[in-house]
């Protein structure tokens, strides 16, 4: 399609599932390198955002996210 460049959303679930643990998920980070080395392999530029309204699990439990909305 000739695309240049995809904007794409890191999931910090993906890499901190519980959200507060003190290491990245590895297979988290390998998995976006995965994305990313095939994004450039093809000479797509990637666009990273963060998606922020994806509470891990684990911090929704500990503190009740989003109770006060």
């Amino acid at each position: 399609m000739g695309f240049k460049a995809y904007r794409m959303r890191i999931n910090w679930t993906r890499i901190y599932p519980l959200g507060y643990e003190e290491k990245p998920n590895e297979e988290g980070l390998k998995f976006y390198d995965q994305v990313f080395d095939e994004l450039l392999k093809y000479g797509i530029q990637p666009i990273v955002t963060f998606s922020y309204y994806k509470v891990p699990v684990g911090l929704t439990n500990k503190w009740n996210a989003w109770m006060d909305y």
